[in-house]
């Protein structure tokens, strides 16, 4: 595998042009990585032991590691920073969109279905915060990386007007 920068760098103009590239940035990294047999690897020792087929309890697992032990390190200042997953690991940090890549990594390199989902608590509109929600049983659970260390699987964020979600082809 090639070897890709260590992080995505990026200034708009536009917010709707930084948000469109933010998203598929976020899902490349994803797909790329998922593949990577470190990130493999990792999420198939966080599930070891665990009951087969209970994705609710695989999901958690993956959640609790990177909400319990990834640093939230914010962007360096005016330019969105997506870092690969492999860097966020090596430096045990990174804002919500990096820890989401790192998240939703480790889910798909081992098949588990989820997506990337939004809030809003702007009255502008604006996009302000990404995590991971997990389909279990039919249901959407949330598995936001940087709630406060504690805050259980399936609880999201408490703000947000509005909420978008992002799918996976």
């Amino acid at each position: 595998m090639n070897q890709a920068p260590f992080a995505i760098k990026a200034t708009f103009g536009s917010y709707r042009g930084a948000l469109k590239f933010s998203l598929e940035a976020m899902n490349r990294l994803r797909q790329t990585y998922s593949a990577h047999p470190h990130i493999r690897q990792i999420a198939a020792e966080l599930v070891r032991g665990l009951p087969d087929r209970d994705y609710g309890v695989q999901a958690d697992a993956l959640y609790r590691y990177v909400r319990d032990n990834i640093r939230y390190i914010h962007d360096i200042d005016n330019v969105e920073t997506i870092q690969t997953p492999l860097e966020t690991l090596r430096v045990m940090g990174g804002d919500c969109d990096c820890q989401v890549v790192l998240l939703s990594a480790l889910a798909s390199s081992i098949g588990m279905v989820h997506r990337f989902a939004m809030i809003s608590d702007s009255s502008d509109g604006t996009w302000t915060h990404i995590y991971v929600q997990f389909l279990v049983n039919g249901r959407w659970m949330d598995a936001d990386p940087i709630a406060p260390h504690g805050q259980p699987f399936g609880q999201g964020p408490t703000s947000g007007q509005r909420r978008a979600f992002y799918e996976f082809d």
